[in-house]
């Protein structure tokens, strides 16, 4: 039995690559428009708009089926539409939410997904308000997740979540994101500008984290260092 899995997991339904790919696709296109105009580049920041634009209207309708229900109503297909900017049409943003926060927690915050799942699901849930969600998702013990394989003496990130003995390869850093994650919503180092020019500090205090958190971190523009603890009922 699969959990955190490189490709389809059988005890689920994974979501379409094309609704997957054609979510990337659009960033992609976003992106380039973005760099376009900040170079100076007016006509082809234009056509990567055109071309974003495009693939936003295929991609919605396609996969958006009202009230919240998104492509396979994985976890990974209901987070994809609220991870990239401007795709999810503003007035479902939060029955979406809501229906990938209610399916989550109906899975008993199973990490229940592949490889884009791993990033887009924590991040979605902590970028929006649900850090106590998110939280316990990344830690929690039981079978699947990161905490399952380092309750049952994994030290490294594994290819494939497995529930009896080890499966792939044993240091597979597509599944790594909750260290990066962790600093930024944990330890809540937001970088406002390149090359930490000007960051923000916006921890996030999950209530199952009961004692501290602490990063430190090398920047060209020295030492950074963000730190929290509870004490006597509030935070430090």
């Amino acid at each position: 039995q699969y959990g955190l899995y490189d490709w389809t997991p059988p005890e689920d339904k994974f979501p379409s690559v094309y609704d997957t790919d054609t979510a990337a696709c659009y960033e992609l296109n976003r992106q380039a428009a973005f760099w376009g105009d900040r170079f100076g580049d007016r006509e082809g920041a234009e056509e990567f708009r055109r071309h974003a634009a495009e693939l936003k209207a295929a991609h919605n309708r396609t996969y958006r089926l009202g009230n919240g229900a998104w492509g396979s109503d994985t976890l990974t297909s209901l987070a994809l539409p609220l991870y990239f900017e401007g795709l999810c049409v503003e007035e479902e943003r939060q029955a979406r939410l809501e229906k990938l926060v209610e399916t989550l927690r109906a899975r008993n915050h199973g990490a229940w997904f592949g490889g884009y799942g791993g990033k887009w699901v924590p991040r979605v849930l902590a970028e929006n308000g649900y850090i106590d969600d998110a939280w316990t998702l990344v830690t929690q013990k039981e079978f699947p997740g990161w905490g399952f394989w380092a309750a049952n003496g994994a030290t490294t990130i594994h290819e494939r979540c497995v529930k009896d003995g080890r499966d792939g390869s044993l240091n597979h850093v597509m599944f790594a994101d909750p260290s990066a994650w962790a600093y930024k919503y944990i330890a809540g180092i937001r970088i406002v500008k390149p090359g930490f020019a000007e960051v923000l500090l916006k921890p996030g205090f999950p209530k199952a984290l009961n004692d501290f958190a602490a990063t430190r971190q090398i920047t060209g523009k020295g030492e950074l260092v963000s730190a929290w603890r509870r004490k006597g009922g509030a935070i430090e």
